[in-house]
């Protein structure tokens, strides 16, 4: 049996790959260069990336406990605690005992954290429509369906079944 894998074109004829002609290192390029522009964008606010997603995913799914915001965030339980405690601080969340079950704690946003989100809302939307500048809606809707196979080859389309990171808060 033969063990040989495939080779590319460019790998037939002894060359190495290029960086522009690597899909991975140019998907990497491009978000780290998106999630610049979103840091910049967020320090207006005094959030972190972390911080507005925790803020969000509380605004979106009221009663959220922390270890569903840490799948949702796709981050270690200890770094959305983080997040909740500074956001806690600067009273945008509000943790609380769960109903009927007094030890585990829910994730509620207050007045001023549900305003805050409609800023970053507003925020993103602005960065979506950069992108829709760039795009044609075609390609935005390829683009939106190829990131969705992405994520699902990755198996990082779930909330239950998150790739883990540690979050800066």
């Amino acid at each position: 049996m033969n063990d040989v894998t495939p080779q590319s074109p460019t790998e037939a004829n002894g060359e190495l790959l290029t960086l522009e002609q690597s899909v991975g290192f140019r998907l990497s390029r491009v978000a780290r260069a998106r999630k610049r522009a979103w840091t910049e964008e967020l320090e207006a606010l005094a959030l972190t990336p972390a911080q507005a997603s925790a803020l969000r995913a509380v605004v979106e799914r009221p009663d959220l406990s922390l270890r569903a915001l840490a799948r949702t965030m796709g981050t270690d339980p200890m770094s959305a605690k983080r997040c909740v405690d500074e956001l806690e601080t600067r009273e945008l969340l509000r943790s609380t005992a769960a109903p009927g079950d007094r030890r585990p704690r829910v994730l509620n946003a207050t007045k001023s954290g549900r305003a805050l989100a409609r800023e970053i809302d507003r925020r993103v939307r602005l960065q979506e429509a950069t992108l829709r500048e760039v795009l044609s809606a075609h390609e935005y809707e390829i683009l939106l369906s190829v990131l969705e196979r992405l994520e699902g080859h990755l198996e990082i389309h779930s909330p239950s079944n998150p790739v883990v990171e540690k979050s800066e808060c």
